[in-house]
């Protein structure tokens, strides 16, 4: 039975329905308000026609409300639905920016994107140890607030398709490719794609090429040398087209992203370069423009002057040559002088001898 909804229509008695966000495959999303916490929540309304969809739909929420993380959205509340209520699902409201949004305005900085892989990853064993993987890791399913924090939503979605979107997803791991389930490999292989995007500012396959994605032969573009070798190596462990090489748990990938986020890492450029100034020599990977705190900073770090104050001038050179050359004279003259010394009183200007009969010696 299908049961049509409107705002203001209360589910449970007490979650009230204010606006629809969205329909998908999965139901309708709706924006709610829980009248006994008192709280703005999210309510969706999976479809009740389709009895195996809710079957793996419920087995997830229950999965999820036992996950307590401050990365995962939190699930409050769910129903099976009956003949006069649909089924629903009660979670934590989307109150941040997603991911996407950001990345359509800048790209990140490294140490940045390794704080937002570090969190989600925290997120991600969390789920993955109560034995839930969510399947379609996104920019669109991280939100991030003012303060840097991120959050994972949308754990329960994908479990309403059996078949992942590969045909319009380029986030999706290549072995999901024959319609395989996900796993929390799968799960790391997106979060290392989102990773790619936050350092590039733009998706590692188009949305037409991602068909070529799921290819296990073909690897992600390189990314180009300014990355850190550090933040290079954590992308590269993570996109392996092997599962099995991929980072044995999130957990090792959240310690990891942390270390690089805190340690100042230097570019595999060894090149000096202006950051307003980059020259693009990769073809395979879009030079990014510089980030606005690059721009600020190098605008900063510039030389300042007062508008009255002179440029600097340099210091003449005649001076110190004249300087040498009286040294030079002095140190001249002084050998003369005594030279000149020891030669008054060599034996060469000795009085002559007197020739002739030698004086006699007076007898005594």
């Amino acid at each position: 039975m299908t049961v049509m909804l409107r705002a203001s229509d209360l589910i449970a008695g007490r979650y009230r329905l204010e606006s629809p966000v969205t329909e998908d495959a999965c139901g309708e999303l709706w924006e709610a308000a829980d009248l006994v916490q008192g709280r703005p929540i999210a309510v969706r309304l999976p479809p009740a026609d389709d009895p195996p969809m809710l079957e793996r739909f419920f087995e997830a929420a229950r999965l999820a409300a036992s996950v307590s993380h401050p990365s995962v959205a939190q699930v409050f509340d769910h129903g099976e639905g009956t003949d006069e209520e649909p089924p629903y699902l009660v979670t934590e409201p989307a109150e941040a920016s997603s991911l996407a949004e950001l990345l359509a305005v800048d790209r990140m900085e490294p140490a940045r994107a390794m704080n937002v892989l570090a969190q989600a990853a925290s997120g991600l064993q969390a789920a993955h140890e109560a034995g839930l993987v969510h399947g379609d890791i996104s920019p669109a399913n991280l939100l991030v607030d003012a303060k840097g924090d991120v959050k994972i939503h949308d754990f329960v979605v994908a479990s309403c398709t059996q078949k992942p979107p590969v045909s319009s997803s380029p986030y999706v791991a290549p072995e999901r490719a024959d319609g395989s389930p996900a796993t929390a490999a799968s799960d790391l292989y997106s979060l290392g794609v989102v990773g790619y995007e936050c350092l590039i500012g733009a998706a590692a396959f188009r949305r037409k090429t991602a068909k070529l994605a799921a290819d296990p032969s073909r690897p992600l573009p390189a990314l180009p040398r300014w990355v850190p070798a550090g933040v290079a190596g954590l992308i590269d462990d993570l996109t392996a087209r092997d599962p099995a090489k991929r980072p044995a748990s999130a957990e090792r990938v959240s310690v990891r992203a942390r270390l690089l986020r805190d340690t100042p890492v230097k570019s595999r450029d060894t090149k000096p370069t202006n950051p307003l100034v980059r020259r693009n020599r990769y073809r395979d990977v879009p030079t990014p423009a510089p980030t606005l705190l690059e721009q600020h900073t190098a605008i900063l770090s510039a030389p300042v002057r007062s508008p009255d104050q002179a440029p600097p001038r340099r210091r003449p050179w005649w001076p110190l040559l004249v300087a040498a050359i009286g040294a030079v004279l002095a140190a001249g003259l002084a050998g003369w002088l005594l030279a000149s010394a020891f030669t008054g009183n060599s034996p060469q200007h000795a009085p002559p001898a007197q020739h002739g009969t030698p004086a006699s010696t007076p007898s005594s």
